[in-house]
């Protein structure tokens, strides 16, 4: 009962980020990848339906993950309003997206980059503008924070002037990715996105 309890809470969590205005800015081309609001509103629409499942899991490890084996959103607490964990929402549900289009040969380097540039826009929308240098996300060693670095810069670029991560910006926050412990060992590999059952 408890944990129906919260899934039900950390799902209308996702709904809830995932159905707010900060979402609208979320515009860029990455690699041959087109991002655009509408990708959130799919996934918030297979989450709604079912067909992507929302759990908590306080053992995780992580804030949160997205498993395209069992097509499941994990989170660590599902109650959470911090715009760091609904920023982390956004990321995973950029993952989710990528295997609701069954997207094909994309590496997770590629995948774990264009998700932290929807995670570093959605942030720098819900902090705003004036405080956005000194409020932006962080990492939790060098190597992840440089990431956070070169992506909350361009998302600045999207923001505000509109303009997707050039080929040469793609390959250093792919690279950025690609030197942090976490990826470090599946980096070139191709994402398993397997799809996710129809409604």
């Amino acid at each position: 009962m408890f944990d129906a309890i919260w899934a039900l809470t950390a799902k209308m969590t996702v709904l809830t980020t995932l159905g707010e205005p900060a979402i609208k800015s979320i515009k860029f081309d990455f690699r041959q990848h087109k991002i655009t609001p509408d990708c959130f509103a799919q996934v918030r629409k297979a989450i709604d339906s079912g067909r992507i499942a929302v759990v908590v899991n306080p053992k995780l490890g992580v804030t949160g993950t997205y498993d395209s084996g069992s097509n499941c959103l994990e989170l660590v607490d599902g109650t959470s309003t911090y715009m760091e964990r609904k920023a982390l929402i956004v990321h995973e549900c950029l993952h989710a997206w990528f295997d609701l289009k069954l997207v094909k040969n994309m590496t997770v380097k590629t995948s774990e980059a264009a998700a932290h540039l929807a995670q570093c826009i959605y942030a720098r929308k819900k902090v705003g503008e004036a405080v956005a240098v000194s409020s932006r996300l962080q990492g939790s060693n060098p190597a992840k924070d440089h990431v956070f670095d070169l992506a909350w810069t361009l998302a600045g670029k999207v923001i505000n002037a509109g303009k997707s991560p050039s080929q040469v910006e793609a390959e250093e926050l792919e690279k950025a990715v690609a030197a942090c412990p976490s990826y470090q060992s599946e980096a070139k590999d191709i994402c398993q996105w397997n799809g996710v059952p129809k409604a």
